[in-house]
């Protein structure tokens, strides 16, 4: 840690604060002697002012205007990810221009994701799908994904090209130096339909198939040959879309769509949650409990991040509590952590962190004597000192696991997560 700034009053020769930045900046003059400013540190994102080094719950500044005097504050940062974003153009070559297509992968639900092209060409975006239309000219021309982070993600920039050459305006004076074109049909099948992106093609074109069954249906084959019936080779590019390189002869797909048998992935009632998942039967038991809801549209939405505002209202619903009321939705369910010293009401709407999750259930079980061992987990020094013996009890007792030998105490615990928690820790209770 590097301290940066010697916040000292200019009215006293006792200083206002401290503060160290942890690799931080300051934008612009970080005191008034009446507050703290925010620091900037390039891919983090800045998480508040603790007068803790190892960050413990209850620590944090609320108000950067009043610092207490005499102390110093450490500045926590949450690294922001990088997505692993792509662009893919098809075609990746055009002979006289045309219509391309542009994929891109990887992008995060959060954020803003624009695609360009250079040489004043407009790309078109619908339903999440980006084309072009390239003029008969030879040239090399660069499409743009740019993806704008949040406080989550890194800002990200991926290009591709796609090269034209211009076609002959004397391509069909001679038959003879004409490769010549050939039809491109579907047959005709039965719950489903089959578009194409060309219904004529040359030899070496790339084909586009858009398959779309009926609903209660599924894709079962899809199946392309020749005028003598070879098969030709063909490519899943999305759901939904195929792609083959048209051979030197008519083609004919076709398509076999299949009976969905059953079409409720959950037994759990969320959509979103597979009788496959690993935490499929722990979502099960928190919604039957009434302890955890779904997010509508019968979604239980498991990736999602928890606040301590939802754990504080759970337990206090665990426990028996009337949550209902209150002049915000979590101001009962909080007044009870508060009172039972589960909680000291801070930060409500923050994101939980597993070790936060773990000492809030350990506070309710009455902290009880901690005889678990952290050492068999890599980062067992990445949990904080405040939740060491709630770590402790929770392992000891099965409540939590870890994951590939990691604890990962300062990640935020995922809906899933804490369902999957809760459970373990209402069975060890009973």
């Amino acid at each position: 840690m590097r301290a940066v700034e010697d916040h000292r009053s200019t009215t006293s020769p006792c200083y206002l604060a401290y503060a160290v930045t942890n690799g931080g900046t300051f934008k612009e003059n970080p005191t008034s002697n009446t507050a703290l400013a925010t620091p900037v540190k390039a891919g983090y994102t800045f998480a508040g002012w603790y007068s803790s080094s190892d960050f413990a719950e209850g620590t944090k500044l609320t108000d950067n205007n009043q610092p207490v005097t005499g102390t110093t504050y450490y500045a926590k940062w949450t690294e922001k990810a990088t997505p692993a974003i792509a662009i893919k153009a098809t075609p990746s070559t055009l002979t006289g221009g045309g219509s391309v297509e542009l994929t891109v992968s990887g992008v995060p639900t959060e954020g803003l994701l624009a695609v360009t092209c250079d040489n004043d060409i407009t790309v078109t975006e619908k339903d999440g799908k980006y084309t072009a239309q390239l003029p008969n000219a030879t040239k090399n021309y660069t499409f743009t994904a740019k993806y704008t982070g949040t406080d989550n993600y890194n800002d990200v920039e991926k290009t591709c090209v796609v090269k034209v050459t211009r076609k002959s305006s004397h391509s069909s004076s001679s038959g003879s130096s004409t490769t010549p074109t050939n039809t491109v049909s579907a047959s005709t099948a039965s719950n489903g339909k089959v578009a194409l992106n060309k219904n004529t093609a040359k030899k070496g074109d790339t084909v586009t198939v858009t398959v779309t069954p009926d609903a209660g249906y599924q894709l079962d084959k899809l199946t392309v040959t020749d005028a003598k019936g070879k098969t030709v080779d063909v490519t899943k590019k999305s759901d939904g879309k195929y792609t083959f390189t048209m051979p030197d002869s008519k083609v004919t797909i076709t398509p076999t769509f299949s009976k969905i048998e059953d079409t409720k992935p959950s037994k759990n009632g969320f959509d979103d949650v597979a009788s496959s998942d690993w935490f499929a039967d722990a979502v099960k038991y928190v919604a039957d409990k009434g302890l955890m809801s779904g997010t509508g549209s019968d979604k239980f939405a498991p990736s999602a991040t928890t606040t301590r505002a939802m754990l504080m209202t759970i337990l206090a619903r665990y426990a028996g509590e009337d949550t209902t009321g209150g002049a915000t939705w979590y101001e009962k369910g909080m007044e009870w952590a508060k009172a039972k010293g589960v909680s000291d009401g801070t930060n409500p709407n923050a994101s939980i962190t597993r070790e936060q999750l773990v000492t809030m259930l350990y506070r309710y079980a009455g902290s009880p004597k901690a005889d678990g061992k952290l050492d068999s987990f890599s980062d067992s020094a990445s949990v904080s000192t405040y939740a060491a013996d709630a770590m402790q009890w929770a392992v000891a007792n099965g409540i939590v696991n870890g994951s590939n030998g990691k604890l990962n105490p300062q990640n935020n615990a995922t809906r899933a997560e804490v369902a999957a928690i809760l459970m373990r820790f209402c069975e060890m209770s009973k």
